[in-house]
């Protein structure tokens, strides 16, 4: 069976835009066809792209030759090197010559340099079709140890993955366009910046703003309604930059770390638009959402199903091949929703005592003056080991955060030590890994030494 690349009903509909360009339908099909024309015949296409047009083009062009989208978490070389020990058929796409990594590298720059005789055809170029079975991408985690997992994606798990976000989010009630904080290779940015555009018709801006002057200017000039995709992380800078106006925003999706209530409240006084969290993983997409303020259970895509068998917790849908365990804690409550307790790996036991990270990160987090805190917890199994707290905070001292947080846990998961940061290492998607705390650790106990 196939499944068309897009589901944009004429020529002239948008499919991304930025300042200078709108970019129709009929454009981007001309620029997917000139592209593919020029794809060696790999395999696999490292898709590095951060221009998010020049991601999309190469992403439909790899899989209109039938090849797949390897989407590793980052660019650095240590990263795609393991990403080649496993997918040794493959060449690199992106925008610059990456320097030290030695496979063939297609510079989009270039190709679209290079005179494109399918944007002058004068017939429509029809819509390719895609089989439906083709593993259109492997998206990629890493683990503790650093080596990528790689998690198949057919192009009907994506296809039927924005049908159910359509139906959640109603993306197919009238134009709806996307500005997206988050980036194309991580798989929360694949579904809701490219295929909302491909296959829920959403206009996306090509580009990623970072800093919150940025995010505001490209949605002040956005044609309306404006979605922004973004993270904790990012929300938390928007509302902490003092009287920045923001205007046109329909609503908010939030996903990659859990929203803290308290900035939540703040986003929607400040931004003017509600907050809706994703729940989901690489391994099986998107399949949960919530109104951040309204709910506190978590209500899974139309299609979805959860269960749970021998102490575990699975997902399953109808566009898998077979049922993903969850490392998330959860308490189902009906077939339709379910609440959301931590993490397998969140949960530490120290002096016979079982608590949660997030909770104690949490509970720094609600400290009077402390702006933003992380948690860490040697992975030694040791039970006289103890929590170590990363604190960013221009008021408070160690000793005060200490007694502050003795009012709220018990006193064997009071950290000790905790450092004072000026920030915490965040990678590009918001999210803290346990390499990063790690790091950060060492550096702070170089400066006490």
């Amino acid at each position: 069976m196939k499944l068309n690349l897009t589901q944009h009903a004429n020529s002239h509909s948008l499919v991304a835009w930025n300042e200078q360009l709108q970019i129709t339908h009929a454009q981007f099909l001309a620029d997917v066809m000139h592209v593919a024309a020029h794809l060696p015949d790999n395999r696999y296409a490292i898709n590095l792209c951060e221009d998010r047009y020049y991601f999309m083009v190469a992403f439909a062009a790899v899989i209109v030759k039938s090849q797949t989208n390897l989407l590793p978490q980052n660019r650095v070389l240590e990263t795609l090197d393991a990403v080649l020990e496993d997918y040794a058929d493959s060449y690199c796409i992106t925008e610059e010559r990456l320097a030290g990594l030695e496979l063939q590298q297609l510079n989009m720059n270039a190709l679209f340099k290079k005179e494109n005789k399918f944007s002058r055809a004068k017939n429509t170029i029809e819509t390719p079709a895609i089989d439906d079975e083709l593993i259109a991408a492997i998206a990629f985690t890493s683990g503790s140890t650093g080596k990528p997992k790689g998690n198949r994606k057919t192009w009907k798990a994506l296809v039927m993955g924005a049908e159910m976000a359509a139906e959640r989010f109603s993306l197919d009630k009238k134009p709806t366009y996307i500005v997206s904080t988050v980036p194309p290779q991580h798989m929360y940015g694949l579904e809701t910046s490219i295929l909302y555009s491909l296959q829920n018709t959403c206009p996306v801006y090509v580009g990623r703003p970072f800093y919150p002057e940025d995010i505001r200017r490209v949605i002040e000039s956005a044609p309306r309604p404006v979605i922004l995709i973004t993270t904790p992380v990012h929300l938390r800078a928007c509302v902490s930059s003092g009287n920045l106006q923001w205007n046109g925003i329909a609503f908010i999706i939030s996903a990659t770390a859990p929203l803290r209530i308290e900035i939540a409240r703040q986003v929607e006084d400040t931004m003017k638009a509600t907050v809706n969290e994703i729940f989901g993983c690489t391994e099986a997409g998107s399949m949960a959402s919530r109104e951040t303020l309204k709910e506190e259970s978590w209500q899974l895509y139309k299609g979805m199903r959860i269960y749970q068998a021998e102490g575990k917790t699975y997902i399953d849908a109808p566009y898998m091949e077979n049922s993903v365990v969850l490392n998330d804690i959860v308490e189902i409550e009906d077939e339709h929703h379910f609440k959301l307790l931590g993490r397998d790996e969140d949960m530490v036991n120290i002096a016979g005592k079982r608590g949660s990270l997030s909770d104690v990160k949490l509970k720094l987090e609600s400290i009077e003056g402390v702006k933003d805190a992380a948690v860490y917890f040697p992975d030694d199994n040791n039970e006289v080991s103890r929590l170590t707290a990363f604190v960013v905070t221009d008021k408070l001292t160690t000793q005060q955060i200490s007694t502050a947080l003795a009012r709220k846990v018990d006193s064997v998961f009071i950290p000790r030590p905790i450092y004072k940061v000026p920030d915490l290492p965040y990678n590009e998607t918001g999210k803290l890994t346990r390499q990063a705390l790690i790091d950060l650790l060492c550096k702070c106990k170089a400066k006490i030494v």
